[in-house]
């Protein structure tokens, strides 16, 4: 939990900067991340609140993917399996539809999981990370 707060910190502090703000899809990508900390650390309506917050059009597809993933985290960490199941399912199709092939391969690992997710700190590396 210690390196989840500080990822948050660190990512907080970098949503501050004006830099990151100029660079609208980085920017939103970076506040998507902030979702998949807050399942880790079952904080499930803040993370509730990345996932189905409405994204600017220029944030791009790869921010698009990204809250497509935190949704479906979202949605196993909450055990609504079904949903997160047809969410993974959906996300590998517009990701391979995109050329996104990294997404689409994060969302395999998150179909994988919906029969028997893992702990909520364990569920960003396990869809990320695939170990």
């Amino acid at each position: 939990t210690e390196d989840l707060a500080g990822a948050e910190r660190c990512l907080q502090h970098a949503l501050q900067t004006d830099e990151l703000k100029l660079d609208l899809p980085f920017y939103c990508g970076a506040e998507v991340y902030l979702g998949m900390i807050y399942v880790a650390q079952g904080r499930m309506s803040e993370a509730q609140q990345i996932a189905e917050r409405p994204l600017p059009k220029e944030a791009g597809y790869n921010a698009e993917l990204l809250q497509g993933l935190v949704r479906g985290m979202w949605l196993l960490g909450r055990g609504d399996l079904s949903v997160a199941r047809t969410c993974a399912i959906q996300l590998i199709s517009r990701a391979r539809a995109c050329g996104f092939l990294i997404y689409a391969a994060e969302a395999e690992r998150l179909l994988a999981l919906t029969p028997y997710p893992p702990l909520l700190a364990e569920l960003p590396r396990r869809v990320c990370c695939g170990w």
